[in-house]
């Protein structure tokens, strides 16, 4: 792999695992009024970190078009993982509704998110995304 590839791979894995700490630590805390908003948009964004450092690794673009500036959503870096066979069909709903749910929080209100639901989709995320 080329230096500058292996420099972003790098970087988009170490800012990956940092997001899903921070989901995890946010999480975790007593009192925390936006926590469940907080950590769906910590854990989306290590997924889509991880998903583009894994798509860098195997030399798969991650470009949005033309312009350097731009790569691609969540959505689609997770969906290509699963086209390349990276991740199971399941894995890939999975962190599909954690970005659903995070995209709800970022643009609009999200509505109370029974605790058990949470608790599963974390659980679950954290699982999958130590399996990668």
């Amino acid at each position: 792999m080329a230096t500058r590839k292996q420099r972003e791979y790098l970087t988009l894995l170490d800012n990956s695992r940092l997001a899903a700490c921070t989901a995890v630590d946010v999480y975790n805390r007593i009192f925390h009024d936006y926590r469940d908003e907080t950590s769906l948009i910590m854990l989306s964004n290590a997924w889509e970190l991880l998903a583009k450092a894994i798509l860098v690794k195997k030399k798969k673009s991650i470009l949005a078009g033309t312009d350097p500036n731009y790569t691609i959503t969540g959505e689609v870096a997770v969906n290509r993982l699963r086209t390349n066979n990276f991740l199971e069909s399941n894995q890939e709903q999975l962190v599909q509704q954690i970005i659903s749910l995070r995209n709800i929080a970022t643009h609009h209100i999200l509505p109370k998110v029974p605790v058990e639901i949470m608790h599963h989709l974390l659980f679950f995320g954290c699982k999958f995304y130590r399996e990668k």
